[in-house]
């Protein structure tokens, strides 16, 4: 072998080589004090994060700093790959200005790349700043979604960290996590024992709380108690359960602690409720408040409101409860229990603080706390007025200690005879004055009904009423029609009164007062008399006979109370305030946005509305400054016969043909009229204010068998809370409820918020709606800039 051929390397030359690589893996001390430091900040700023992993606050501050500091001390020996991977993924993850961050560490491990060189503090420092921004980013379009990319960004730096420390540094790190591995399996093991002993309590006591809720708003008291027991008792043994002391570890696991401080604060809050409910049942039992004889005692109503304000306390207090828990950790089937529950006090609360107020005002309505007279209006919607119809007779009806009587009655020709020598004087309200106050002596009484606004109509009463002969001061007023003594037949029972010659019942009642009776009493005063003599009866059965409990008197009044049928005003604020609630008052709702509603009156002296149909619709484009330009078109359709019934019912006052109809038309609305047609012709109207709003009013005549279309266009400024379009339709109590129909259009360069419980049409833009107006109605939808 020749001297000059080259030789492979010897051992002693690769052993420098090797020696080399290895010191260039060791940190200097200057590294080490810097990499400490870096550390140290990135677990401060991991702590002070404000993520929540277990909700339990120390824990909240360890879990994220431990974790940063881990991962800054792996990042000074991880892979650079693993570091760019890391800052790339938080960047996109991140929102916002604070992106710049982990950009900025990607940016630099990039030019390390570049370089070809490893930088330990540097590595340090970008996983510092990868950690932190993995525990602040808010990417969440699914459950889970910002922990799974933290995870994706964090657990490389992690691995490849370990993969390359020393051995010693290896050996400490395996003992810590296989002691934290063993102490999170123990934990785990208890808190499942412990989920599994009060599961079955936890879904028994939910399930039992919801029973309970249901039965108590059906009024049932006795299941309601036994079931709030039940809940109780469940809730109790799994408040205890789970927090027992071995089951208290689970509040430092991540999603173990949500579900653990959960089922706890629900235990307890539950139990709580459940405990008061069914307190309140054994001491506030609505069911024994029954009328017996025509009376009822103030003082056991009042003695009701500490329990029932007990258990309104607890529902908010569940409620507060079940609306703090949104964490997105909490077990499906937990989760599915709990917002039932939430559902069922969410509908249970509203009724409770109704009946505190009812508990409260009671009372005082009943008189007990000083004698109470209110007048009765009885009224049939055959010749309609603006409040629901023409007062045929009334009553007098006193209240002393809770025993109710039946002071006075007679028939609105009683009231003009009482008054035919009386200069009687009406000194408000203004509203009233102004369109109403040229009525005379003889026709006051009949048209007292005129204003749609039981609380108008109340204070004109209680001015009139005391200067009548036999009239005396009140403290509030009833309207009842046909609709509305079918509802209280449902509670007396049948009547028979002299002269008809079958019992009234819920069920023909209203077909008697409306048609029947005209054709079985000749003439005017003997109708008023049938009239006034069903409303004796009905009422002598109220003031003297026993009713049932609150349940089934909300049950056969409600609807007629919701439809107008049945209202009550008084001069108490707080009593009116609970009326309102109920919708009982008869108040035309106040003006907050967009209004309208169509009154119409009698203008024949005839009783010919039974025949009446009317529609309503609706168009209005709405600009988001709240300007509004509506079409109001209101049709009328005559369905009267021309012969076969008595002049009373199908005649009028002005020798027209039989069957024609004579119609005051009034639209409320608070904007200001344009232009207005009857069947497409001009026609005159004219315009006044009343309770907040304009009216715009004319006469018109609707032949039998025919019907008139009424346009009426406005135009005007409307307020838009929150950019919200709202118009109320209110509601005038008549024969045959009105078919009505909404359409709203977004005006120039704006465009409706796509509405929830609207139709929209794509190529219009227009959002509508239609409904059988039984009740007030109100349409919403949002409007803004195209």
């Amino acid at each position: 072998m020749s001297s000059t051929e080259p030789t492979e390397p010897t051992g002693p030359t690769e052993e420098p080589l090797r020696r080399r690589t290895k010191r260039r893996r060791n940190l200097t001390t200057q590294q080490r004090a810097a990499v400490g430091v870096i550390v140290a900040a990135a677990a401060v700023a991991g702590a002070l994060a404000g993520t929540h992993p277990t909700g339990t606050a120390v824990v909240d501050q360890l879990l994220p700093a431990a974790m940063a500091a881990l991962t800054a001390l792996a990042g000074a020996r991880a892979r650079r790959w693993t570091l760019a991977t890391g800052a790339a993924l938080t960047t996109l993850a991140m929102a916002g200005w604070l992106a710049v961050v982990p950009a900025a560490a990607l940016v630099t491990v990039v030019v390390l790349f570049r370089l070809d060189r490893r930088e330990p503090v540097v590595g340090a420092a970008v996983a510092a700043v990868v950690a932190n921004a993995a525990l602040r980013l808010g990417w969440d379009p699914f459950v889970g979604a910002s922990a799974l990319v933290a995870a994706a960004a964090v657990l490389p730096i992690l691995a490849s960290g370990w993969r390359h420390a020393r051995k010693r540094a290896k050996r400490v790190v395996g003992v810590a996590v296989g002691v934290g591995a063993a102490v999170a399996a123990v934990v785990i093991v208890l808190f499942t024992v412990a989920l599994l002993s009060v599961r079955s309590d936890a879904q028994a006591a939910i399930d039992a709380a919801r029973a309970g809720l249901v039965s108590a708003r059906d009024a049932d008291t006795a299941a309601a108690t036994a079931q709030f027991d039940r809940a109780a008792e469940g809730f109790a043994r799994a408040d205890e359960r789970v927090g027992a002391w071995w089951a208290l570890p689970a509040r430092a696991v991540p999603v173990l602690a949500q579900n653990a401080r959960v089922l706890q604060d629900v235990a307890g809050q539950g139990a709580q409720l459940a405990s008061a409910s069914a307190a309140a049942g054994r001491s506030a039992d609505v069911q024994t408040l029954q009328v017996r004889a025509g009376a009822l005692d103030p003082g056991r109503i009042a003695a009701m409101e500490p329990a029932l304000v007990s258990v309104a306390g607890s529902l908010d207090d569940t409620l507060g409860v079940l609306d703090g828990i949104d964490s997105p950790w909490v077990a499906g089937p937990v989760r599915d229990r709990l917002d039932r529950l939430e559902t069922e006090v969410v509908d249970a609360l509203p009724e409770a603080e109704l009946a505190i107020d009812a508990v409260r005002v009671a009372p005082g309505l009943l008189g007990g706390e000083g004698p109470r007279r209110y007048f009765v209006a009885v009224v049939t919607p055959a010749e309609s007025r603006g409040l629901g119809g023409y007062m045929g007779s009334f009553a007098e009806l006193t209240a002393v200690d809770g025993q109710l009587d039946l002071a006075r009655d007679g028939s609105t020709s009683d009231l003009g005879q009482a008054s035919a020598n009386r200069d009687l004087t009406v000194t408000g309200p203004p509203d009233w004055l102004e369109r109403y106050g040229s009525l005379s002596r003889s026709v006051i009484w009949s048209n007292l009904t005129l204003p749609p606004d039981l609380p108008t109509v109340s204070a004109v009463t209680a001015q009139l009423y005391p200067q009548t002969d036999g009239g005396s001061p009140i403290d509030g007023m009833i309207t009842v029609d046909p609709a509305g003594l079918a509802a209280l037949l449902r509670l007396t029972g049948p009547v028979s009164v002299p002269g008809i010659p079958q019992p009234l019942t819920p069920d023909n009642v209203e077909q008697f007062l409306l048609v029947d009776q005209y054709q079985l009493f000749a003439d005017d005063q003997a109708q008023e008399d049938a009239l006034g003599e069903v409303a004796r009866a009905v009422f002598d059965r109220l003031t003297t006979g026993d009713l049932p409990g609150p349940r089934a008197l909300g049950e056969a009044l409600g609807p007629a109370v919701r439809n107008g049928h049945l209202q009550i005003a008084t001069f108490d604020a707080e009593e009116n305030g609970f009326f309102d609630r109920w919708g009982a008052t008869g108040a035309m709702a106040p003006v907050d946005g967009d209004f309208v509603e169509l009154v119409t009156n009698n203008a024949g002296n005839s009783k010919i509305d039974v025949f009446l149909h009317r529609r309503l619709d609706y168009t209005a484009t709405v600009d988001p400054s709240g300007q509004v330009r509506a079409a109001a078109i209101a049709t009328l359709r005559n369905d009267a016969p021309t012969s076969g019934l008595p002049d009373e019912v199908i005649g009028n006052n002005r020798d027209l043909p039989n069957g024609t109809m004579l119609v005051g038309f009034n639209l409320y609305t608070p904007l200001p009229l344009q232009f207005a047609t009857v069947n497409g012709q001009f026609t005159p109207f004219a315009t006044q204010v009343e309770l907040g709003r304009y009216v715009h009013w004319a006469f018109l005549e609707v032949p039998p068998g025919q019907s008139v279309e009424v346009r009426l266009d406005l135009v005007g400024a409307v307020a838009l809370p929150d950019g919200r379009y709202a118009l109320e339709v209110g509601r005038q109590p008549v024969v045959h409820p009105d078919e009505v129909a909404v359409t709203v259009f977004p005006g120039t360069g704006s465009e409706l918020i796509r509405p929830r419980d609207l139709d929209l049409d794509p190529a219009t833009g227009a959002a509508s709606t239609s409904f059988t107006l039984e009740h007030p109605q109100r349409v919403s939808v949002g409007t803004r800039p195209a």
